[in-house]
Formats: C-alpha cells, structure tokens, sequence
C-alpha cells in the first residue's frame, strides 16, 4: 500500500460525486514503443466512451516506474478524483514480466482503495482492438521465444477463441486472415504467414483500447487478478533446475 500512499490524489477519496470514470492501464509492452507510431504505454480516463485524456508512460528507466506519477498526473489535469472511478481496467499481459506485475498490482490496489470494480483484460484483447486490421480472424503473437509464441487468435467480433505457445507446425494449422507480431515473430511463423498469404502488422499498445476491449469482460476481485504468464519465469525455471532431485 505504500506505492499508492504516498500520492495526494489518491488519499482524497471524495463524496457525493458521480461515479462514472473508467481507468485503463496498458504498459505491459514498453519494448513495442519502437515499433508504433501512434499510441505508447500510458494510461487513460474515459467517461461514457468518451476519453478525457491519456498519459504516457516513461519506460526509458527500467529501474523506475513511473505508472502512478502519470495515474496522478492525468486525473489531476483531468480533474478526477478517486470517488469517481466505477472501473479500473489493465492489460494483464502476456508482456514484460515486471512490467504487468506492476501493471496489474497498482490496478488491484487503487481498485480495492476506491471501491472500483476491477477487469483484467488479456493483452492480445488488447492488441487487436488498438490495431488497424483486415476483416476476420486474427491471431495476435506476444511473448515470443526461440521458436515459440503465444498466440492468441480473437475472430471477427474481436472475442478470444483461444490462446497457448506454439510453433510454427501448429501456427500453419489457423484459419485466420492477419497476424499480429513485432520483429521478434520466431522467422519459421514468419514464413508461414508469407506462405499463406496472411497479413503481418506491427500491434499498437493502447490505454484506449484496453477500456474498449474490457466492455466485453466481467470484473474481477482485486483478490483474485493475476498476470498471464505464457512460461514459467525464467529465475523460476534456473531454481528448479540448480535444486532438481535434493529434497527440499
């Protein structure tokens, strides 16, 4: 709680106001700055659809996080106070692995603070909401790793059909019209999409798009929310490995 005591915005929790402010919450992807030109990882304030102003995140430190400086600054310049907020949405990854933790701990906590309902909204949901796309299926690949990516298809109406780590063998296998990828696209999946004719577009990480993606999702309790993680962590992985057959 310590994270979020420190910020004035957040100890003056109003009343009598109208609740109806929705807080979106994507920076699960930093790395992709480079490849967007438009939207970067920051935040966002919507009210009825209608947005009241968006934030960037600063993501050139990766020992700093800067998420509740831009959550403060933005309500502040939109003037909104906590009592205000009815929903707390965030992109629960898969993304870099300090980055949702942060992501989805800060959402759970300003949830449980303010009395927000909270929504997790799987970051390909995400992705294919903010990304200019062909009509149809389409599969959205993060986490990418040696041959492997998570790939999460969402059909037409923007809905997830399914998600899990594949390779190139059971990529070939989807009946979709674009890919959705950054430059780390194992090259094997890559030539399969050229193969088949599939459009490869870079994804664009927007705060926006997070709020419009989550209306199709129910809340959470802040309890309850959790990062996806395609993998295990990697110092998880190296710990098992250095401990494998001693009896702890």
């Amino acid at each position: 709680m310590g994270m979020l005591a420190g910020h004035g915005w957040l100890a003056y929790v109003s009343c009598g106001v109208p609740r109806d402010v929705t807080l979106a919450i994507e920076t699960s992807n930093p790395s992709g700055v480079a490849e967007q030109s438009v939207a970067k990882p920051g935040v966002a304030l919507l009210r009825a659809g209608e947005v009241l102003g968006v934030e960037a995140i600063a993501t050139g430190n990766a020992q700093h996080d800067d998420l509740m400086r831009a959550i403060d600054s933005l309500c502040r310049r939109c003037g909104v106070t906590p009592r205000e907020i009815a929903r707390v949405v965030v992109s629960m990854g898969p993304g870099g692995f300090t980055n949702v933790r942060i992501a989805v701990t800060c959402a759970r906590m300003i949830a449980e603070v303010t009395g927000a309902q909270l929504v997790g909204v799987p970051t390909a949901m995400v992705v294919a909401a903010g990304t200019a796309r062909a009509n149809g299926a389409c599969a959205v690949a993060l986490a990418s790793k040696g041959e492997t990516a998570h790939v999460t298809v969402i059909d037409a109406s923007g809905a997830m059909v399914s998600a899990e780590v594949m390779d190139a063998g059971q990529f070939a296998k989807l009946a979709i019209v674009t890919v959705i990828a950054d430059s780390h696209l194992p090259s094997a999946m890559r030539d399969v999409a050229m193969s088949k004719g599939w459009a490869i577009v870079h994804p664009v990480f927007d705060a926006v798009a997070c709020a419009r993606a989550s209306e199709r999702l129910d809340a959470s309790e802040p309890a309850r929310l959790t990062p996806i993680y395609p993998r295990e962590p990697e110092a998880v992985t190296k710990w098992r490995a250095m401990h494998a057959g001693k009896k702890l």
